[in-house]
């Protein structure tokens, strides 16, 4: 199975001064699918009066004048508009963003073949991605901070920013209760010649500060991975620092994960073997369902019931599901495996209210938030697993695949399996 991931990272003191950026502009969330490319809105430079007809020429006669005129005239707009252009380039004026805009793009986007390879890799232990309660205010787009996406954005989509300038903004991330964590890692934009100054607090609960990473005389992009040993912490506050050497007037973060030691052993972690043969299976996926579990269940919770169960289509958000054994405040993890017949890529849809995430052979195909991945698959048997939650509320869980040249159905039931020695039972 394909997909993309790399890692990527740099720091660096004393750059002379690049050309002020502008803010990104608010889009809404796409799609897991590797997008074309977007490159930002940049300043037009003025156009300079096109030139007169040269002196020489008026000697033409007057039916060959206007022609030559209308030509010349063409070329030197051209000329003007290309070379004008190109000279805003050089300057840093055609890599930023719109400047009349107020938030405009904070650089260039991923290669048009999709995505960007840099950083795609969610390390495991990250508790930020779906964790219930998790407040982010203080800056612009608050729901790619912490969406698991690391390597899918561009000039317009994907990531959050906050105005270095104004001191009242930031990026604040309130958890419900105070969680211990060891070590947090965030990706600044690093897609341009921009570089960034920031300070990373930490409060227990809201009022004492301590100031856990202060990079406000180093130059730093992509990739900034901060330990700090296990500590308590109720609120994190990421700030960017205006510098002249970073040439930056806004601070974009496509991705902010925070890791507990203690949530590294107690999340659950999706199989990825597949030696397995059909004969030791049984038709159908096993569920495993947890009454009044508003997360995604962890290693040490205990489905209070589990059964084969035959689809996974349950519900949508026009028709929520009502034939769960479990109703309200529910998780659920269903797991087996899926028969892939033909070689190819894989479309998978999942429509869930309030959350899930969809994992085939132990890697993740389609995060919370994002309504469709894909992945290549080759003929044969593959783990399927699927963590879903409803905190409260309506519940919909329901889950399609589409095949190259295919169209979008259900997964057929002859085509999912379980192995009854892996059933984890109440």
């Amino acid at each position: 199975m394909a997909l993309r991931s790399g890692t990527g990272g740099s720091e660096r003191r004393g750059k002379p001064g690049v050309p002020a950026s502008r803010a990104p502009s608010e889009r809404m969330a796409k799609a897991s699918a590797k997008p074309e490319a977007k490159k930002p809105d940049a300043e037009k430079p003025k156009k300079e009066p096109a030139s007169p007809v040269p002196p020489e020429q008026r000697w033409k006669r007057l039916s060959m004048g206007l022609a030559a005129g209308c030509v010349l005239l063409i070329a030197a707009s051209s000329y003007l508009a290309f070379g004008g252009a190109a000279a805003a380039s050089a300057k840093g004026e055609g890599t930023g963003p719109d400047a009349k805009s107020g938030g405009g793009a904070p650089g260039a986007g991923p290669s048009a073949s999709g995505g960007n390879k840099d950083g795609g890799k969610v390390e495991r232990g990250n508790i930020l991605n779906g964790y219930p309660g998790l407040q982010i205010t203080g800056c612009v787009n608050p729901q790619f901070l912490c969406d698991g996406n690391s390597d899918q954005f561009d000039g317009g989509n994907n990531y959050t920013y906050h105005d270095m300038n104004d001191p009242n903004s930031a990026m604040i991330l309130t958890f419900p209760k105070p969680v211990e964590l060891s070590k947090v890692r965030f990706r600044l934009w690093d897609q341009d010649d921009r570089f960034y100054h920031y300070v990373l607090s930490a409060s227990p609960d809201g009022k004492a500060w301590k100031v856990v990473k202060d990079n406000t005389k180093i130059d730093s992009k992509s990739w900034q991975e901060i330990t700090f040993g296990p500590q308590k912490v109720l609120v994190l506050k990421l700030r960017g620092m205006p510098a002249a050497s970073a040439g930056a007037n806004y601070l974009h973060v496509v991705e902010f994960e925070g890791y507990s030691s203690a949530a590294m052993a107690q999340r659950r972690i999706p199989p990825k073997d597949v030696s397995v043969s059909q004969g030791q299976l049984k038709p159908g996926l096993w569920g495993e369902f947890y009454d009044d579990l508003g997360s995604y269940p962890a290693a040490e919770d205990m489905p209070t019931l589990a059964l084969p169960i035959t689809r996974l289509d349950f519900g949508t958000l026009t028709q929520p599901l009502a034939t769960w054994p479990l109703q309200g405040r529910v998780a659920a993890i269903i797991s087996g495996f899926v028969k892939i017949e033909q070689e190819g890529t894989y479309k998978f849809f999942v429509t869930a209210d309030d959350a899930a995430n969809l994992y085939i052979d132990g890697i993740p195909v389609v995060k919370q938030g994002y309504p469709w991945g894909e992945a290549d698959l080759k003929p044969g048997l593959h783990r399927i697993w699927v963590e879903y939650y409803n905190a409260n509320g309506p519940m919909a869980l329901n889950i399609h695949y589409r095949a190259q040249g295919d169209s979008e159905g259900s997964i057929p039931p002859e085509l999912l399996f379980y192995d009854p020695r892996e059933a984890r039972h109440p």
